[in-house]
């Protein structure tokens, strides 16, 4: 019996959202990796455009049910959190648009 665990492309996240999202699918019992690891410097010649940190891999077996969750709970789990923030810290301030780099009002 091979017990290899194959893993599939889930997609591309924001690195803010990648740790929530990880510990959203173990909750789910689903196996989740980045590609390369979301917490540390990205390296190499390519670095600047694509670290792999931001890709998603999750076992290839759950893929769909993984997908089921990003579309369905974690848009709730990432609107929970900003209204605990907004509850807390009161909702984000609005900001009038500065004067334009040559001075001009806009």
């Amino acid at each position: 019996m091979n017990d290899t665990l194959r893993t599939a492309y889930l997609g591309r996240y924001d690195p803010l959202v990648i740790p929530i999202l990880l510990d959203m699918l173990r909750d789910e019992g689903i196996y989740s990796t980045t590609k390369l690891p979301h917490d540390q410097p990205a390296r190499g010649e390519y670095a600047m455009f694509s670290s792999g940190a931001d890709q998603v891999l999750v076992d290839a077996s759950r893929l769909d049910e993984a997908r089921r969750l990003v579309d369905e709970r974690l848009p709730q789990i990432l609107a929970e959190m900003s209204s605990g923030l907004d509850a807390e810290f009161g909702p984000e301030p609005e900001f009038e648009p500065g004067p334009e780099p040559d001075g001009r009002t806009p």
